[in-house]
């Protein structure tokens, strides 16, 4: 255990970051914006807490790639941010003091030996140099924000309200600004519309008009379907378009993790479809109830491990393979109970036998077959809902020739996750098209082209 110094300055050294930071603090949203696991720093005066140069860059210390996209929220909603300067092992600047775990003595997969006899007064010395000046320049940017107990709406939401009672039903209108922002940007006509003066907006507003598509324009779309035999209508039963956060960058780190608030997101959507069902005595379909009510794993890393890999596989680079196998095994190795992770090493086993029987080497091909037929079932020993689990068998039967249980198996897949456009147009369709069944694989791709255009 570190000796616990007395006072804040013999916390941080003098070349080291601050307790805190603020961002965009005159920042004119209502919004404010708190990133509490941002950090994997730890004072030099604690030394390393007895973690390993590896784990300190994992989940296990902090929220990768949280403060990067914390502070382009930051300046794309124009919101004050803050963030604490150290990792969570030092003190968890989103947890109680009293809570246990505010120090936390194991992290993950992790023991954090420097916490284990950490005492009371370490404990107050900690909170006294990370947690209350963090906590307290919080408190403070929210009161100026809030002083008199006034709302403080940005004027940009002020603007939105006002165009929103110009424009006709149906109708698009953009102020300015906006329109100075987009005009070289994106294929779109505008009408100007000239100025006009709205409620509690002192100057008048210059307006555009988002111009429809012409006739020849949705003749041409019509066209389109015509000629290849697939149908855009909208469908009979209600429709939600989702899509994932757009990372403006290169980083594959930030890529990841707004992968992963997308997915946290879903994950509350479930609840609150949940919610709903029950309130309202809905019956869902077989396959929207599967994903509603199911869930994978509680360990991040091994979820983290799976999405790493699918990635890789997804991207159809050879190289990458022994990687995904690799961050696979990982997962497996952190969850033996994981079942997507037990679908992922049929895939990746199923791409081997693939490339195997290409070569015309069989034995390669045996060998990668019957582990494939071997994941696909722990999968669904598991859970015998897993959808992608029914997928990668049945594309490991149509290696191995057995069209009928091959299609057996893709059609358990489509029940079971029925907008699945990846299970959809990449798998079943396939099977379909390659077992005597081109309409169905035809059928299939449509919907799938329908649920995910892009």
């Amino acid at each position: 255990m570190s000796a616990a110094p007395d006072d804040k300055q013999a916390w941080i050294a003098d070349d080291e970051p601050p307790a805190y930071e603020l961002v965009n603090i005159e920042g004119r949203s209502r919004a404010v914006l708190v990133c509490d696991h941002a950090s994997p720093v730890i004072p030099r005066r604690l030394g390393t807490l007895g973690l390993s140069p590896r784990d300190r860059e994992r989940h296990v210390a902090w929220d990768i790639g949280a403060a990067s996209v914390a502070r382009r929220l930051s300046g794309i909603l124009d919101a004050p941010l803050a963030l604490p300067g150290y990792s969570r092992l030092v003190v968890d600047c989103n947890r109680p003091l009293h809570e246990p775990e505010a120090f936390a003595t194991q992290s993950e997969d992790v023991v954090i030996t420097g916490n284990q006899s950490i005492t009371k007064q370490e404990k107050a010395a900690r909170a006294d140099a990370f947690f209350s000046p963090y906590h307290d320049a919080l408190h403070r940017l929210v009161e100026t924000r809030t002083a008199g107990g006034a709302d403080i709406y940005g004027d940009g939401v002020n603007i939105a309200a006002r165009l929103e009672t110009l424009a006709e039903a149906g109708g698009v209108f953009i102020s300015g600004t906006v329109f100075d922002h987009v005009r070289n940007k994106v294929a779109l006509e505008f009408e100007d519309l000239g100025e006009r003066q709205v409620k509690n907006i002192p100057e008048p507003l210059r307006v555009y008009r988002l111009v429809v598509g012409t006739t020849q324009e949705v003749r041409s779309v019509s066209t389109f379907e015509t000629e290849i035999g697939l149908d855009f209508s909208i469908p009979d039963t209600p429709s939600i378009a989702v899509l994932p956060f757009t990372v403006m960058g290169d980083d594959p780190e930030q890529v990841f993790f707004a992968d992963g608030v997308a997915e946290d997101i879903f994950a509350v959507q479930d609840e609150i479809t949940r919610e709903i069902v029950t309130a309202l005595d809905v019956q869902l379909r077989e396959g929207e109830q599967h994903r509603v009510w199911s869930r994978g794993t509680e360990n991040l890393e091994a979820w983290e491990c799976v999405r790493l890999a699918t990635d890789d596989v997804l991207g159809g680079d050879a190289e990458k393979r022994p990687r995904a196998t690799e961050l696979i095994e990982r997962a497996l190795a952190l969850n033996p109970n994981y079942a997507i992770a037990w679908a992922m090493r049929c895939w990746l086993y199923f791409t081997e036998a693939d490339v195997g029987g290409g070569l015309g080497d069989r034995d390669r091909f045996d060998k990668a077959q019957a582990g494939a037929f071997h994941c696909g079932r722990r999968a669904l020993e598991i859970d015998s809902d897993c959808a992608d689990a029914y997928g990668m068998l049945a594309l490991t039967h149509l290696n191995a020739g057995e069209h009928d249980a091959a299609m057996v198996m893709s059609e358990k897949a489509i029940a079971l996750a029925p907008n699945n456009a990846e299970l959809l147009g990449g798998v079943a369709s396939a099977v379909m098209r390659k077992s005597g069944r081109p309409e169905r694989g035809a059928e299939l791709v449509k919907k799938a082209m329908r649920l995910s255009p892009f």
